[in-house]
């Protein structure tokens, strides 16, 4: 065996070895750590179907959402809540505003139909519906209750937030399903069906009382306002047995 090639071949490969070691210690040094931080960053009020009760030992089902709802470079949180599995139990929704990287419970100032009107929620979505750059907050509700529409008001003219209004009986249709009394929704999507540029949306249904059900297609008009166009653009394939999610994109 020619001695040169093979000490070069030992070069290469202590050269190797070095290399995996150098990306072995930069994969190391970027890895983060995390600590629990929920007792002084997660900073909640007493909620309303629960006024006694420690809000940070919450045992309800809960769904959530993120998005930068006040527009200030900070993720916000919107937390959906019900009664665990399936039973119904409507109970106060929460919204969550990042100030500086805590998370405050701002439900009563900024979102106080969350608290006026408590749902039986399985799902919620952040997007803006409206067209308005600002993104709402869609809220999927079971044990027939309909689903709710939350929409942004933007700021104030001295650039102060104004929070979420109820807007769902001026926006939605109200929704009927088949073989059921009412909606049963687990899930809700966001997303522009249509191609012309504003955000439609889907629920996805379940029945725990009969055989079969349908997802529901919302269409946006453009300016936030939706009709039920379940049949004439979804036919049979809006028939489900137990829809439990959902997602909408372009795999064209």
């Amino acid at each position: 065996m020619n001695p040169q090639i093979n000490s070069q071949r030992c070069v290469l490969a202590i050269a190797g070895l070095v290399c995996a070691a150098s990306v072995t210690d930069v994969l190391t040094a970027q890895w983060v750590s995390f600590s629990d931080d929920t007792a002084f960053r997660l900073l909640l009020d007493a909620f309303a179907d629960n006024p006694a009760g420690d809000p940070l030992s919450d045992d309800q089902e809960k769904d959530i959402a993120v998005g930068d709802l006040n527009m200030d470079g900070w993720d916000d949180v919107v937390v959906v809540r019900k009664r665990p599995f399936s039973s119904p139990g409507a109970r106060q929704d929460i919204l969550l505003m990042n100030e500086g990287g805590d998370l405050v419970d701002r439900t009563a100032e900024l979102a106080p139909g969350f608290i006026a009107t408590l749902t039986d929620a399985r799902d919620v979505v952040i997007g803006d519906f409206t067209g308005d750059d600002w993104p709402d907050v869609v809220i999927a509700n079971t044990f027939w209750q309909q689903p709710k529409f939350y929409r942004n008001l933007g700021n104030d003219a001295k650039g102060n937030w104004l929070g979420l209004a109820d807007e769902s009986a001026a926006r939605f249709p109200k929704i009927t399903v088949a073989n059921l009394p009412g909606p049963q929704f687990c899930a809700v999507w966001g997303g522009d069906v249509t191609g012309d540029g504003a955000m439609d949306i889907f629920f996805s249904n379940y029945a725990m009382c009969c055989a079969g059900t349908t997802d529901v297609l919302l269409i946006n008009d453009g300016t936030g306002h939706f009709t039920d166009e379940t049949t004439a653009r979804l036919g049979s394939y809006a028939n489900v047995a137990f829809g439990t999610a959902g997602e909408i994109y372009d795999y064209g």
